[in-house]
C-alpha cells in the first residue's frame, strides 16, 4: 500500500540509517617557530659546501625535512611531509622576493630623518599597495635579508659619508673549496721542486723545535729566581711541549719528549749536521732557481715567417697592365674587372692620397719603397668586385692577406668619408630627370 504509513519490510533503508559525512581533514597552519626552523633548514642545506649542489632536487628536499622534523625545538609534535614544507618553502620564497624588491624601494626614497622603522613601515605600505595584501612573513624576512638572494642591492652611500673611516668594514668570507677541487687536490702530483721544498720545510721544523728545546733545557738548569720574561717564555715553551707530546690516534707524535730526549744526547753533533743539510738544501734551491732563470732568458725566441714577394715586381706588372701608354688590357677590361672606369679610379686614388698617409708611398727604414697606392686601391676593388679572399690578390698583386684585409677597411672608410656626402645618399628630382 502506498498510502500505508508503515515501513516495507524490504525496503532500502531503514529509519534509523543516515549518509555518512565525508570526513574533512583539519589543516595545519605554520607557526612563526616552524617557519623559522623551515628557513634555517634551507640555508643549511644549500650552503653545505660539499653537496650543496651536487643532488638532485629530491635528495635535496629530503635532507631538508629531516633536518625540519628533526630539529629539538619541534619535539611532540607531528611531523611535516615534503610536499607541505615544500609548498610552504615556495610561499615564503615568492613573498620574501617580492617584499626584499619593496624594501629596496623604500630605502632608495629614504629622506633624511627617517630610521629604519620609518622605512620598514613605507616598505609595508608599498606591497600593500602592490600585492593588495599586508605582508605576514616579516619574521621569515629577517632571516634571509642577509643572504646574497635576498639582500639589499641599494648602497647607502650618501648616507656612510657622515661615518668616520675607522668604521670597520666586514670582509667577505671565502667560499669553501669543493669536493672535485678537494679530490683533484689530492690527486695531484708533486713536482721535484715541491718535494725539495716539502723536505727543506721539514728540516727547517725539526732545527726550529730542537732550538726550543735547547732554550727550555737552558731555562730549566738555570737556578731560581727568575725573572718575569724568563718565566712566561718558560711556561710559554713547556705548554707547546706538552702539546707535541699529545699523541694522535693512538700513534705517538714524532716529535715526543722521548724523541726530544734522544736527540738532545747528541748535542752538537745534530745541530751541526742539521745546519750542514739546511745549507746545503738552500744552496742547491737558489742555484737551480737561478739556472732556470737563465735558461729561460737565454731561450731562443722563434722567428715569424717572413716571405721576400717582390712588391716592386707586383706595381710594375700592374702599371704595364692596365696604366701605362702600351697597356695590355684594354679600356673594356679594365671596367669590368674593377667595375669603373680608369678615369674614376684614377680620382678615387688620388683623393685617397691626398687625405689619407695610409695610401700614400713611403719608404722604410733600409730605404725600400713600400706599396703603391696602385696596388692598394687594386687590392680592395678586387675583393670588392669578386668576392674573393684576402690572399687571393697575393700571386699578382704581391702583397700579404692581413694587409690586403687593411687595404680594404681603410678604403671604404676613406670613400665614405670622402665621396659619401655627394654619392652616398637618397636621389634629389633633378637626378631623377
Amino acid at each position: 500500500d502506498l498510502d500505508s504509513a508503515e515501513t516495507p519490510l524490504f525496503s532500502p533503508q531503514t529509519p534509523t540509517q543516515t549518509p555518512q559525512e565525508p570526513s574533512v581533514k583539519e589543516r595545519r597552519k605554520w607557526s612563526v617557530k616552524e617557519d623559522l626552523i623551515l628557513v634555517g633548514a634551507w640555508l643549511n642545506t644549500s650552503k653545505d659546501a660539499i653537496v650543496g649542489n651536487e643532488q638532485k632536487g629530491a635528495a635535496f628536499w629530503k635532507r631538508i625535512v629531516e633536518f625540519y622534523n628533526s630539529s629539538p625545538l619541534l619535539v611532540g609534535t607531528v611531523p611535516r611531509e615534503l610536499g607541505k614544507c615544500k609548498q610552504r618553502w615556495t610561499r615564503i620564497n615568492d613573498l620574501v622576493c617580492k617584499f626584499a624588491g619593496c624594501y629596496d624601494m623604500a630605502l632608495r626614497e629614504q629622506r633624511s630623518g627617517q630610521n629604519d622603522n620609518d622605512v620598514m613601515k613605507a616598505a609595508l605600505d608599498i606591497f600593500n599597495s602592490d600585492q593588495n595584501m599586508k605582508f605576514n612573513l616579516e619574521h621569515a624576512w629577517r632571516e634571509l635579508r642577509h643572504d646574497v638572494k635576498w639582500c639589499s642591492t641599494y648602497l647607502e652611500n650618501d648616507k656612510d659619508k657622515r661615518k668616520t673611516a675607522d668604521t670597520p668594514v666586514a670582509e667577505p668570507e671565502d667560499r669553501p673549496i669543493g669536493v672535485k677541487a678537494t679530490k683533484a687536490a689530492g690527486k695531484r702530483k708533486k713536482t721535484g721542486k715541491d718535494e725539495e721544498l716539502t723536505k727543506l720545510e721539514g728540516l727547517m721544523e725539526i732545527k726550529k723545535q730542537i732550538s726550543r728545546q735547547s732554550l727550555l733545557e737552558s731555562l730549566l738548569a738555570k737556578p731560581e729566581p727568575l725573572s718575569d720574561m724568563e718565566l712566561a717564555l718558560k711556561t710559554k715553551l713547556i705548554s707547546k711541549d706538552m702539546c707535541e707530546m699529545k699523541t694522535k690516534d693512538g700513534v705517538p707524535s714524532l716529535f715526543s719528549h722521548g724523541s726530544f730526549h734522544l736527540l738532545f744526547l747528541m748535542g752538537d753533533e745534530v745541530d751541526r749536521r742539521l745546519n750542514a743539510a739546511l745549507d746545503k738544501a738552500v744552496d742547491e734551491y737558489i742555484e737551480d732557481t737561478y739556472n732556470n732563470i737563465v735558461n729561460n732568458q737565454t731561450k731562443k725566441q722563434s722567428k715569424r715567417a717572413y716571405v721576400e714577394r717582390n712588391r716592386e715586381e707586383g706595381h710594375t706588372r700592374l702599371w704595364n697592365d692596365y696604366f701605362s701608354e702600351n697597356y695590355i688590357f684594354p679600356p673594356y677590361l679594365f671596367k669590368r674587372r674593377f667595375r669603373m672606369n680608369k678615369a674614376v679610379f684614377m680620382r678615387i686614388i688620388d683623393r685617397l692620397s691626398e687625405n689619407f698617409p695610409f695610401f700614400q708611398q713611403r719608404k722604410d727604414a733600409t730605404g725600400r719603397l713600400g706599396l703603391s697606392p696602385l696596388q692598394k686601391c687594386t687590392a680592395a676593388l678586387r675583393m670588392l668586385a669578386y668576392g674573393c679572399a684576402a690572399d687571393a690578390v697575393d700571386e699578382y698583386l704581391r702583397l700579404g692577406q692581413s694587409t690586403a684585409l687593411s687595404c680594404l677597411s681603410n678604403f671604404t672608410e676613406g670613400v665614405i668619408q670622402l665621396f659619401g656626402e655627394e654619392y652616398l645618399r637618397r636621389p634629389t628630382p633633378e637626378d631623377r630627370q
